[in-house]
């Protein structure tokens, strides 16, 4: 596996986790994606669930310098997965278990982080609601006439 490349994520660096889990928390306990940005994380809060806790964006702070898998494009993802799972179709928190066992706290995609253990890696800085004016990505949205589309 001489050929992963990485990618150094500096201390200092803010992300954003988006969510609609019921249960209230400052960080995830486990394996979770985290946007470079607000819109970005308000975005995937509630992405593909039908209407479950209030919509929410944890803003975090990177502790330490962390080194992440670059997994660059998402087919470059996909063979990574398969190389490192034995499973080009794993989840991205059976591939999680994977990249911690190689020892990295998480891999880079395209436009967001997977970190595998929040808790090792991030601080919590603050919470903010999304407003309901903010559609999530995989929700229908309606027309000016109310069609859905």
């Amino acid at each position: 596996m001489s050929d992963l490349r990485t990618i150094l994520l500096p201390a200092g660096n803010v992300l954003f986790h988006g969510t609609d889990a019921f249960e209230e928390f400052d960080l995830p306990r486990g394996a979770a994606w985290f946007a470079w940005t607000w819109t970005d994380a308000a975005l995937w809060a509630g992405w593909g669930s039908k209407a479950r806790g209030q919509r929410r964006v944890i803003e975090v702070e990177v502790r330490a310098d962390i080194v992440l898998l670059d997994t660059g494009k998402a087919a470059d993802g996909h063979r990574r997965c398969e190389r490192l799972c034995g499973d080009s179709d794993a989840t991205p928190w059976g591939a999680a278990t994977a990249v911690g066992s190689l020892g990295f706290n998480g891999w880079k995609g395209n436009t967001e982080v997977l970190i595998v253990e929040p808790a090792s890696a991030l601080a919590f800085r603050s919470l903010s609601r999304v407003p309901d004016s903010i559609i999530p990505h995989g929700r229908p949205r309606a027309s000016k006439t109310g069609a859905v589309s």
